[in-house]
């Protein structure tokens, strides 16, 4: 109830108000539709889904060297997957289960956590390629096709040069440019 109270509340308030909720990927554009109409399940919250932004929030983690697979093999595979199933999401509102999806209310990339064992480089590939997509037609014309990126980066590190490199690389490699963010960058 208090969810409910706060979410409404908040809406209401204020028409320029809008609800931005971090989500962690999935591995199909199914488990993503189902996660994102559970969250917007609330039936007094109906009236305001189209004032519901949602961010795909990576989490960076480590991953174990694999004798004979470049480094950070199986964790590159899994932001793939996770990242074709936004892509599919983001497409294909037909083959969805529910034909009122909140396709276009997927605004944008994020990456936290530490940084220590997952350099920006591992990331930058599905970060890319979701950027560059066109998302097709959906009801939310009113949208951006592309997605923006928070990155979260420069706040751990061994010594400054470190700090330095990682924010760098996040620059280089997820092409980040106007309307992206860094995230503490300290």
């Amino acid at each position: 109830l208090v969810y409910k109270a706060a979410l409404k509340g908040f809406l209401e308030k204020n028409p320029n108000n809008y609800v931005e909720a971090r989500i962690a990927p999935k591995d199909t554009a199914l488990k993503i539709e189902e996660q994102i109409n559970k969250i917007t399940a609330v039936p007094e919250l109906k009236p305001y889904l189209n004032r519901f932004h949602f961010i795909f929030h990576f989490i960076k983690k480590r991953d174990l060297q694999e004798k004979g697979k470049y480094r950070h093999f199986a964790l590159r595979q899994e932001y793939k997957e996770q990242a074709m199933a936004i892509y599919n999401f983001r497409r294909n509102q037909k083959g969805l289960k529910d034909q009122h999806s909140l396709i276009g209310t997927v605004v944008g990339l994020d990456a936290a956590n530490s940084e220590l064992l997952c350099r920006p480089e591992v990331l930058a590939q599905a970060f890319r390629f979701l950027r560059e997509h066109d998302c097709g037609e959906n009801e939310y014309t009113e949208r951006p096709e592309d997605l923006q990126i928070t990155y979260h980066v420069g706040e751990d590190f061994m010594d400054i040069a470190d700090g330095l490199r990682a924010i760098e690389e996040a620059l280089i490699f997820l092409n980040l440019g106007n309307g992206d963010r860094l995230g503490h960058a300290l």
